[in-house]
């Protein structure tokens, strides 16, 4: 990849960022979710691989957002990061858009998360595969 083209990349992964971070920031203001961002245009001081956003929720839940563009490619230390997050029954969400980050953070504040169940797909463990929610109702 060019790296004119990398660039873009990197600011249109950035402005996907911004606006879900702003997202996120209304909820908080409404005491729904807290959120951690470190910045993706300043230099971050959080461990090198961790996702993009912390998210909690009520209840003691979390969940990791790691923005990927088309063409983005995950380092050694986020897959390391990723697999030992879900190891640990930690969501963690791979997204291209804060449209599409924000369909799941709706889904999520939606969720009984007394009465959830968490079960773990059977198979090889990647960052492509992801914690599965069950709901009983």
């Amino acid at each position: 990849m060019l790296a004119r083209e990398h660039r873009a990349n990197a600011r249109r992964e950035l402005d996907e960022q911004k606006e879900f971070a702003g997202y996120l920031r209304r909820l908080k203001n409404k005491r729904a979710l807290h959120y951690v961002w470190p910045r993706g245009d300043k230099r971050s001081t959080i461990a090198i691989g961790h996702p993009d956003f912390s998210v909690w929720f009520k209840e003691g839940h979390s969940a990791f957002f790691e923005f990927k563009g088309e063409r983005g490619k995950f380092s050694i230390e986020q897959e390391q990061t990723i697999e030992l997050l879900q190891s640990l029954d930690h969501l963690v969400f791979v997204v291209a858009s804060a449209e599409q980050a924000e369909r799941i953070v709706t889904k999520l504040l939606s969720i009984d998360w007394l009465g959830m169940v968490f079960y773990r797909s059977v198979g090889k463990k990647s960052h492509e595969q992801s914690n599965t929610v069950q709901t009983n109702h």
